[in-house]
């Protein structure tokens, strides 16, 4: 009986260093092919998942030290090592402090929810300045027009996922004149929310981005050029001494090879240094197993004094608010 238990136990001990084993060498992979994803569509799949790597590879490093070999956790070490790289620094940031001079709340709604209760009520609960708002179909443009404290100030909305809207609330003190633009005219027809705000001592261009999603080659490819335009655009604001504000579902990492496009030689920061990951999609999933997808960037003469994700409105996108000044 005692052999028994001892053959059971050496089982045991066999599978769950094999296991430790197999994670970790998938997340080394990963990490891998994550850092060629500028190479091909396919490849920039596996640059959305940095804090997973970590965390699986935080997990088998630990295992290793405990079991054998030993000189394994050293290997595991590197990969782990070139996540962090990118994790690390949105953690460590300093975060400003002081009340926001403009408050934005992004929510991708999903065009396919059929109950809007939630999302009603996160943006009359939130009271943001400015909300923008994704995948707005005629019925949700019907929606939010009856929301309290807010009126709709542009809105085009589709029945599929390209429809888009924009709220201010009704005792802001700034002006604001709305535009919709199309980043790429030649490749989508995809609109984007342009709006200029003029403030007392400031005047401030904002954009709401949602991004062409990656399935193939061709949608990669006008993915990047829609997000090389908005680095474009945003340029162009700051050229014209505005404070700038690139906001939305851009369906990439920031860190990935097509997110770092956004934050490429036009002067725009990522909003998360500071808050850490903050991952947005597939909303139903736990933090651990989400992305960060849903960004906001601003120009270096903004500073971010508060950003959260919010807590779900029934879409597979969490909510992002950012309070700048």
């Amino acid at each position: 009986m005692n052999g028994m238990g001892t053959h059971l136990r050496r089982r045991l001990l066999i599978t769950f260093r094999a296991a430790s084993v197999a994670a970790g060498g998938a997340a080394a992979v990963g990490t891998l092919l994550g850092l060629l994803g500028g190479l091909a569509w396919w490849l920039e799949l596996f640059a959305h998942f940095q804090l997973q790597y970590a965390l699986v590879l935080t997990v088998t490093i630990t295992a290793q030290l405990l079991l054998q070999p030993r000189w394994l956790a050293a290997v595991w070490a590197l990969p782990l090592a070139v996540n962090l790289v990118f994790i690390v620094p949105l953690h460590l940031a300093p975060v400003s402090a002081g009340a926001p001079a403009l408050r934005v709340l992004h929510i991708n709604l999903n065009r396919d929810l059929q109950d809007a209760r939630g999302a009603l009520s996160a943006i009359a609960s939130h009271q943001a300045d400015i909300v923008f708002l994704q995948e707005v179909t005629p019925r949700w443009a019907t929606a939010v027009e009856q929301i309290e404290g807010y009126r709709v100030i542009i809105s085009q909305p589709r029945e599929d996922s390209r429809g888009v809207a924009a709220l201010v609330r009704h005792d802001v003190k700034f002006t604001v004149l709305a535009n919709v633009l199309q980043l790429r005219a030649d490749l989508t027809d995809r609109p984007t929310i342009e709006l200029i705000i003029e403030m007392e001592r400031k005047s401030l261009a904002l954009l709401s981005a949602h991004m062409k999603r990656p399935s193939d080659h061709e949608n990669w490819m006008i993915q990047r050029a829609e997000l090389q335009a908005a680095g474009d655009w945003a340029e162009r604001q700051r050229g014209a001494r505005r404070g700038v504000v690139v906001i939305g579902d851009i369906n990439a990492t920031a860190w990935s090879s097509s997110g770092r496009i956004l934050l490429r030689g036009n002067g725009l920061r990522n909003s998360q240094r500071g808050f850490g990951v903050q991952p947005t999609w597939p909303a139903h999933l736990p933090w651990a197993l989400r992305i960060p997808i849903d960004h906001c960037f601003h120009s270096a003469d903004l500073v971010v004094v508060e950003r959260a994700v919010e807590p779900g409105t029934g879409s597979d996108h969490l909510p992002v608010m950012v309070g700048v000044r």
